[in-house]
């Protein structure tokens, strides 16, 4: 059973050992030296503060079969989640109705960080769909940062398609896969990947974006999921024989950023 964070957020302590949260100190270097989550909601603002649902969380248990329930302040207003986990993971997240249209500069949610100390980085892999057959990433030697700013004005560098609403995370004794629900609220994956100090250690997240600025952004500034809302559901699967799926490697989509395009880190990561 996934164990729950509810004074930071109703954020997820713990899923099978996989996915949860990496206590602060467990990297030597400063830059990865706070907590990282999962399970969480950040969004940027014009001013450039970073807003987090991860104060205390207003625990209502469930009925059966429904999951536990849990309500979040949030920019003013709250989101409201249910989490249940038998066979998988399910996570609901849904935006208050007095949540008003706001103009951030990203809005991410549906954050799920690998605990590195289960996972083989040497065989460490992507899978999804990005409008054809599934396509496998290799990460181990990349360095993946999507979700970095690529330049002023510019709040991320890439994402991930994803058609077919999940996208996969594995190595080779264990996968899982992460589903989106497409509707009302739509999002598009992002990955970080890199090493991070001298002892090999690395930190690896899946992400979801619902909005990212860049010179456009004008054209429609502001977005309102006001009573709106997404699920994401975390199923671990039978590990499949890599060499049916077509490997892409050297794809474009793992293009590595320069190092200036490291987003800031801070403690609500």
């Amino acid at each position: 059973m996934a164990r729950i964070n509810y004074p930071k957020g109703a954020s997820i302590r713990n899923w099978r050992d996989l996915i949860g949260t990496i206590p602060h100190g467990y990297y030597s270097n400063p830059e990865y030296a706070v907590d990282w989550f999962s399970g969480h909601t950040i969004m940027g603002t014009a001013d450039g503060k970073q807003i987090t649902d991860l104060a205390p969380a207003d625990q209502d248990a469930g009925h059966q079969g429904e999951g536990e329930k849990a309500t979040v302040p949030f920019y003013g207003a709250s989101l409201a989640k249910v989490i249940s986990d038998l066979d998988k993971l399910s996570m609901s997240i849904r935006f208050s109705t007095d949540f008003k249209p706001v103009t951030p500069t990203y809005l991410r949610l549906g954050i799920f960080t690998l605990l590195p100390w289960s996972w083989d980085v040497g065989t460490l892999y992507i899978r999804t769909t990005n409008g054809g057959t599934p396509e496998v990433y290799h990460l181990n030697g990349h360095r993946v940062l999507h979700d970095a700013a690529s330049g002023p004005g510019c709040s991320a560098g890439m994402c991930l398609g994803a058609t077919d609403g999940w996208i996969e995370v594995g190595d080779k004794t264990r996968v899982v896969r992460i589903t989106r629900t497409l509707y009302p609220i739509y999002t598009v994956p992002m990955v970080r990947f890199e090493q991070v100090d001298r002892s090999g250690k690395w930190f690896c997240r899946v992400l979801h974006s619902a909005w990212e600025t860049d010179d456009t952004s004008q054209v429609c500034d502001t977005i309102d999921v006001g009573g709106n809302g997404v699920t994401f559901t975390l199923e671990e699967r039978v590990c499949p024989d890599s060499s049916s799926v077509r490997t892409a490697a050297a794809h474009p989509a793992w293009a590595t950023l320069s190092d200036a395009a490291v987003s800031k880190k801070n403690s609500a990561a």
